[in-house]
């Protein structure tokens, strides 16, 4: 009983870290991006919400908490994410983990599309020609 409870802390502890890492997540992301990720940080609360009353040792049931799981799948479903009932805790955790990282991901490649559209490329657009044109001096000076 007391790995039980010790696993559940941990359980419990890890997943209150991928929270805190969701949420600052929601803050950088834009609107459109972050809405998963939102619904992520809903899911895991819930997930809190139900850890202390349910003694099932199986899987993340948010059944209690967010009503029926056809419900569920249906709204899931038609967001086009894969639906999968019932994970494990290590499953649950590995997913959202793999998942958050995908996000993170995404989100350093939106900073860097932002950085050379709008830092970089006005300054090879307004450097480009004096600098091309240096090179091709350089270079056909040099083979006289």
């Amino acid at each position: 009983k007391d790995d039980d409870e010790e696993c559940l802390t941990k359980f419990e502890n890890v997943l209150a870290l991928l929270m805190r890492v969701a949420e600052a997540l929601v803050l950088l992301e834009s609107e459109e991006r972050s809405v998963t990720t939102a619904q992520w940080v809903d899911c895991a609360k819930a997930l809190m919400n139900t850890l202390g009353k349910n003694e099932n040792q199986g899987g993340a049931d948010l059944e209690h908490e967010t009503g029926p799981k056809d419900e569920i799948d249906q709204v899931l479903n038609l967001q086009g994410v894969i639906v999968w009932n019932n994970p494990t805790r290590k499953e649950f955790i590995l997913a959202s983990t793999s998942f958050l990282h995908s996000k993170i991901e995404q989100s350093q490649l939106d900073v860097a599309d932002f950085q050379l559209a709008h830092i970089l490329a006005p300054k090879i657009h307004a450097l480009g020609k004096d600098f091309l044109r240096k090179c091709f001096e350089e270079k056909f000076r040099d083979d006289k």
